[in-house]
């Protein structure tokens, strides 16, 4: 199989069989047509906008909402201001939101797990997380289940 991987605007790498790397600074269309033509795809991808970060923050967010309803029975509710300020944070011009996962589990699954080793949140809380002042906040009320 090879691979074309794209740096930047101008740069390419052909990764082929045996791992061999080649750096080209040349047109991809100056290679040989037997070349080209085992190639599958070529994919050019953009970089991610800050537009586009409130979708990948909804996405990050009701995962690990999910994930922790599953597992500890604890219902996370994310307030606006908390997804903007985790968008913002989690946005990198030259990565994209590559860090917004380890901005998540700095900021929240941290002190959240703090939280419940310490017994301020407790298995069937409803937390709410909130963004004031440049502070992550949780408000938590415990959830009445009628049976």
């Amino acid at each position: 199989m090879i691979r074309l991987i794209q740096w930047g605007n101008y740069r390419l790498a052909i990764i082929a069989e045996g791992n061999a790397i080649v750096s080209l600074d040349d047109d991809v269309y100056s290679l040989y047509p037997e070349f080209l033509n085992r190639i599958d795809d070529i994919v050019i991808f953009d970089r991610i906008k800050q537009d586009d970060m409130q979708q990948i923050v909804d996405v990050q967010l009701s995962a690990l909402a999910r994930h922790i309803e599953a597992s500890k029975n604890i219902r996370l509710e994310f307030a606006d201001s908390t997804k903007k300020a985790l968008a913002t944070e989690g946005y990198d011009l030259a990565f994209g939101a590559r860090p917004l996962k380890r901005v998540i589990q700095n900021r929240k699954l941290n002190a959240l797990a703090k939280n419940i080793i310490d017994g301020s949140i407790k298995q069937g809380s409803e937390v709410i997380v909130k963004y004031d002042n440049n502070k992550y906040s949780f408000d938590t009320k415990q959830r009445v289940t009628l049976w």
